[in-house]
């Protein structure tokens, strides 16, 4: 298993060296072989710092009971590419789930044009408001 920095603090609280000890997690034994660097807090205020990662296969079957993802992450090192690598990601899963598309993708992207719709919107309202306002403040 690899560690999380808040992990390793609130198991480790001495400061011992987590590599190499075994740790059990439900009932199944893990080896610690590594350590992530501080990530910090998610945008929605999670510590991804919280976690701890097992190899996939173990995990879905011994911890989780099942043999299929739930979700995966899918990161692209070109913004400009995004597109191009969702429709990538959806061939590879659409011919891997015998032609169905059973799943779900969302793209980070359309996330972030929501967001600045809505601060975009938002600026409109507040200069509406402040122009009203100066428009009966300066007639009074």
């Amino acid at each position: 298993m690899v560690l999380g920095q808040t992990v390793v603090e609130n198991v480790f609280p001495d400061g011992s060296d987590p590599i190499g000890q075994h740790l059990v997690l439900n009932n199944v034994l893990f080896q610690v072989i590594g350590v992530m660097s501080d990530r910090g807090a998610s945008p929605t205020g999670q510590d991804q710092d919280d976690a701890v990662f097992v190899p996939y296969t173990t995990g879905s079957l011994r911890l989780f009971g099942q043999r299929f993802l739930r979700n995966i992450t899918v990161a692209a090192d070109d913004v400009a590419r995004i597109d191009e690598t969702e429709a990538a990601v959806t061939r590879l899963l659409t011919s891997r789930h015998a032609g169905k598309q059973d799943f779900q993708i969302r793209n980070m992207a359309s996330l972030i044009d929501t967001a600045t719709e809505t601060q975009n919107t938002l600026t409109i309202l507040l200069g509406s408001i402040a122009a009203i306002s100066l428009l009966v403040g300066g007639s009074a």
